[in-house]
């Protein structure tokens, strides 16, 4: 190759290095928008101003916080997907983002490659539930009763295709026992039909069983997390119930369009830590009965997001799950 062309791409190169650099520097200087698929005023919207509020404090620039509902997250997603990737736009991506992209057949993104990720914000794990006088002492119980006679457990979910959903085919797969799906429009109509003595099990989010275990109507057998929950220490894991290792927990991450520069990445990581480190912060997220997620970086979460991804087109596979 000829010097002169040799230098005319090198000095291509530095352009580009220079300019995003650049670009960096002088970000934030005009309003930023943080984008969620879900309804205005629900929990991930609370999250979201949150920290969007707190955002605006150390960028000093307006954060807003755009609701884009509908189609399980994937319109708010498939909107920053093809944003500008400046850093003025971002992603809330929960760990329905790669659900979606195992249940869904066409999406307008590609659900990791896409992205530039961020880093968690907080996670909980599901909740195992079943009445207070069920007759079912613990998880290994119910498995066993399955294992006897399959599908002579029910267990209530918020719908098909939901992570409580494959967190039970996830349970029957994992352990040979096939629990009977009953899906539900939400949490709290699925939590309705166990009180209601319809179904013997639910697999819930903590905000949606917290209130009944306290009434002392439901008593949680298990979390789905590899570790135990601090809100319920006393709870044991799935693998301490004596079954197959599971860890699923549900989180809330952020991330940008791909090809945002790292510098500004990295920025709005570094602040993200700081705001999580403020007690009304940790406070506000530990209210709904999550974890604050301290140090998370975007190479494991780019990873989680890819993991996640692989394991659940498994389960919807191999559980013969219909694919919307």
């Amino acid at each position: 190759m000829k010097t002169g062309k040799v230098a005319g791409i090198l000095g291509l190169c530095l352009g580009l290095m220079w300019s995003t650099a650049g670009q960096a520097q002088s970000w934030p200087a005009r309003t930023i928008s943080i984008v969620h698929g879900f309804e205005a005023g629900a929990g991930v919207d609370m999250v979201t101003r949150l920290l969007a509020e707190e955002l605006s404090k150390s960028l000093q620039q307006p954060v807003i916080v755009v609701a884009k509902p509908g189609a399980g997250g994937t319109i708010g997603a498939g909107f920053v997907a093809n944003a500008a990737p400046d850093g003025y736009t971002f992603l809330v991506a929960l760990s329905s983002h790669a659900i979606a992209g195992a249940m869904r057949q066409s999406l307008r993104y590609r659900p990791v490659e896409d992205f530039e990720w961020i880093t968690t914000v907080h996670e909980f794990p599901l909740l195992l539930a079943v009445r207070s006088d069920s007759p079912l002492k613990n998880l290994k119980a119910a498995v066993d009763a399955v294992k006897a006679k399959p599908e002579s457990v029910s267990y209530g979910t918020s719908g098909v295709g939901a992570v409580s959903h494959l967190i039970g085919e996830l349970l029957s797969r994992s352990n040979d026992a096939r629990f009977l799906h009953v899906p539900f429009k939400s949490d709290a109509t699925a939590l309705m039909a166990l009180l209601g003595n319809d179904i013997e099990m639910v697999v819930l989010s903590p905000n949606a069983a917290i209130p009944q275990v306290k009434e002392g109507k439901v008593r949680i057998l298990a979390v789905t997390s590899a570790r135990r929950w601090s809100v319920m220490p006393e709870v044991p894991t799935v693998e301490e119930a004596g079954l197959a290792p599971m860890d699923v927990s549900s989180y809330f991450s952020l991330a940008a369009p791909a090809g945002t520069p790292k510098p500004i990445l990295d920025r709005l990581n570094q602040d993200i830590q700081a705001a999580l480190k403020q007690p009304h912060v940790r406070t506000r997220i530990e209210g709904i009965g999550s974890q604050v997620v301290l140090g998370g970086t975007s190479e494991a979460l780019r990873q989680r997001v890819a993991d996640d991804l692989i394991r659940w087109q498994k389960v919807v596979a191999e559980a013969g799950i219909v694919r919307q």
